[in-house]
């Protein structure tokens, strides 16, 4: 009996089953296992959301039946294959979810230089259930490889052409009916209330993780390049237009006049856009000379950068400059050819200043073409400094670039009214084998919350030396400072520590970041008004009383009567000291003004509406 029964289970017909038993377990488990840790359990488990799994399947017998032709020979090298792409993209989506809380799509691929220098310190944020992954992985590969041993031919009772019609028949059905499992939507509910319908999500894939979490990994690696291409395709230029005339006619808004018009006019401007600086690190202690600041000047308390396009750090730096967030998972450089006549340096150049601007890492995000199309005359890169100075210092240490006294004579021109735009960088990841926190302290083990905060230090360094600068330059009385942060400090890989430290895991409120306006002549306040980084341009041209066409940019002022008093985000959710989101809806009003406003920045950047304006104007 016990050989009859090996000798049932051991032969080829047998054998290839389990073959193609285990192979499918080998692409599901693990895909299955990461869904399972970056997803609610009302996501995962529910049949409602049975689409996922699906699609999954489908593509699995994809794999199956493309195995199964493969020759005995490079059967083992073509799953192998197909096994380490599976793995590459869930350790890489895993790594880019714990560093930025969202999955990658293919708009990110773009930046792929920009994080390619942190590429083996990125291992460090790997989330450590990520090993359940990567061992039901192995474990089922080191199976199949014993069952690929014993197996001598493919031997199934059908031939090639039945096998292949019903492989078709199978993912043809499985598509339909996660299709079908996805349902409909109402259109007349809005962006908002649909935002967590799954036919809406998957329709528009405009939310990374939901279209993940309604895809499954297969589908959404494929179908986020599609979607991406095919909206950028589809693009309509007039019809945007359109929308745009029809918003600005309903919705016009006008100049007014308030308490803070003109207090800065005819001063310079120094627009620092900090690196990675926190709230929680402006205190007396790690960053005294930006806390000084914060308590001489207007401190905003609830100031958000918010976030849409693909790159954080360039989503703030386009909504300083242009009043504008970038649109959904699309780069803001790649609007670098719109006409940005009303942008922040274009307004002041106007009035006869020189604008110009400066970062010790100018080559990423293509940002001195961004930059040039903002307006400003020059933007001083790394290469520029080096070959200024004849120095090849690190100057990715701020205080080092503000050391060099012909850096200074960039940075605080003597011979006009200047605005300069200076990003800084210190305190950008990593903060485990970082160059300067190895060198601050040699052989000693430090932890992150160290090195993030000696960074800090630099870069506050920074900040005391270019005011002390301003005073030798005569220039202390004239010239005006606004500081805002790019993100909060989300390449703290301790993600409990930094919830912590932020009082929220929310993706939109623990953006919640420093943003200061400070001259010597300004009186000390803490403004508590909710605002977003795209509201923070059009709040300066008041301030120095730049003339101004407010229809032009999704921003307002701040210190407008009619200012609305709250914060909106991207994904249609809002705060006005209560948090409106999918699961606590807030004022239906508010819900549809902002659906409006977010249609209207996506519709005026994508039709280039500016340059339409200046031929109607």
């Amino acid at each position: 009996m016990k050989e009859k029964i090996k000798k049932i289970l051991l032969n080829e017909y047998s054998l290839n089953i389990f073959m193609m038993i285990t192979l499918f377990c080998m692409f599901y488990i693990p895909e299955l296992i990461f869904r399972a840790i970056y997803t609610s359990s009302t996501w995962l488990f529910s049949w409602s959301n049975g689409s996922p799994n699906l699609y999954t399947f489908s593509y699995i017998i994809i794999f199956l039946v493309l195995i199964y032709f493969v020759p005995l020979k490079k059967r083992k090298i073509f799953y192998t294959i197909l096994l380490i792409i599976e793995m590459v993209l869930l350790i890489s989506q895993s790594i880019h979810y714990e560093i930025l809380g969202r999955f990658y799509g293919a708009s990110d691929l773009i930046n792929l230089n920009e994080g390619s220098s942190y590429f083996l310190n990125s291992f460090s944020y790997l989330n450590p259930l990520m090993l359940f992954v990567i061992a039901s992985a192995l474990l089922f590969y080191l199976i199949a490889n014993q069952i690929s041993h014993k197996i001598k031919k493919v031997d199934f009772k059908y031939n090639n052409i039945v096998i292949i019609f019903l492989a078709i028949t199978t993912i043809c059905s499985l598509r339909v009916f996660a299709d079908y499992k996805l349902a409909g939507y109402d259109p007349t509910l809005g962006d908002y209330y649909n935002s967590v319908n799954f036919r809406f999500i998957y329709d528009n894939y405009d939310d990374n993780n939901k279209s993940l979490f309604v895809s499954g990994l297969f589908e959404y690696t494929l179908r986020n390049p599609y979607i991406y291409l095919k909206k950028e395709k589809k693009i309509n230029s007039s019809e945007k237009k359109t929308y745009v005339d029809n918003y600005i006619s309903e919705n016009k808004l006008e100049n007014n006049d308030n308490d803070y018009t003109g207090i800065f006019e005819n001063k310079n401007l120094i627009y620092i856009m900090l690196e990675s600086v926190d709230n929680w690190l402006v205190n007396k202690d790690d960053m005294p000379n930006l806390y000084k600041l914060s308590k001489e000047g207007i401190d905003f308390k609830n100031r958000y950068s918010v976030q849409s396009g693909s790159g954080y750090t360039l989503n703030t730096e386009f909504a300083l400059n242009t009043g504008f967030y970038s649109t959904k998972n699309i780069a803001a450089y790649e609007y670098a050819n719109n006409d940005f006549s009303a942008s922040l340096p274009n307004m002041f150049k106007n009035k006869g200043y020189t604008v110009n601007s400066i970062h010790a890492n100018g080559t990423y995000y293509s940002r001195t073409n961004l930059h040039n199309s903002f307006g400003y005359e020059n933007h001083y890169d790394l290469d520029y400094i080096i070959k200024l100075t004849g120095k090849d210092n690190d100057y990715k240490n701020d205080y080092n670039l503000v050391k060099e006294p012909k850096v200074l004579d960039l940075m605080l021109p003597l011979d006009n009214k200047f605005v300069t735009f200076f990003t800084t960088y210190s305190v950008h990841l990593p903060y485990q084998n970082n160059e300067f926190c190895d060198l601050k302290f040699k052989d000693k083990k430090y932890t992150e919350i160290e090195c993030i905060k000696y960074l800090a230090s630099i870069t506050d360094d920074m900040i005391g030396k270019l005011v002390d600068e301003l005073k030798v330059r005569n220039l202390y009385d004239d010239t005006v400072i606004v500081v805002a942060s790019d993100h909060h400090i989300y390449g703290y890989s301790d993600k409990k520590e930094l919830h912590k430290l932020k009082g929220t895991d929310d993706v939109n409120l623990i953006e919640n970041v420093p943003f200061i306006i400070w001259s010597s002549d300004l009186k000390a306040e803490e403004n508590e008004k909710y605002l977003g980084t795209a509201d923070i341009p059009v709040t300066l041209f008041n301030m120095f009383n730049i003339d101004y066409e407010p229809n032009n940019y999704l921003g307002t002022d701040i210190f407008d009567e009619g200012y609305e008093n709250y914060v909106f985000f991207m994904d249609n959710s809002y705060y006005d000291g209560t948090y409106y989101n999918e699961e606590n809806k807030g004022d239906e009003d508010i819900l549809k003004k902002i659906s409006e406003r977010i249609k209207f920045n996506d519709s005026y950047l994508k039709s280039n509406y500016y340059s339409h304006y200046k031929k109607s104007g």
